[in-house]
């Protein structure tokens, strides 16, 4: 499975061929259309928790740090031994604006409310 978009794959692409890419972009026609919301099911679509936060990572976090949490394709950070370590607010602002500069990690603040955000902290320091 994919991420939705690879980020750490392109934080290490040079800046000539990120340069080459948005030119390339750039002179793509536009296409007007309507893109209906994501809708989240299962557990991700459950009330509020600690069910929720896991039915939330593994919509957003598996693809990048596998199912388990121990590390992916894209990145080798392992969820199930860092974040029980890390205070939940430091968590909280990893999720919401991404991680360190050059580390890839995108933010999901404009995807995920401060509730699935406080689930998914909740699940990440309790496994």
């Amino acid at each position: 499975m994919l991420p939705f978009m690879p980020w750490p794959t392109y934080a290490s692409w040079s800046d000539d061929d990120l340069h080459a890419v948005w030119l390339y972009l750039r002179s793509v026609p536009t296409v007007s259309h309507e893109t209906p919301a994501s809708v989240l099911t299962g557990k991700a679509a459950g009330p509020p928790g600690v069910p929720r936060g896991a039915g939330l990572f593994d919509a957003y976090c598996a693809a990048c740090h596998g199912h388990e949490g121990r590390g992916g394709s894209l990145t080798t950070v392992a969820l199930t031994d860092e974040a029980p370590d890390v205070d939940a607010e430091t968590l909280t602002s990893i999720i919401r604006d991404g991680g360190p500069l050059g580390s890839g990690m995108p933010g999901f603040g404009k995807t995920l409310e401060s509730d699935q955000i406080d689930d998914l902290v909740a699940y990440l320091r309790g496994r």
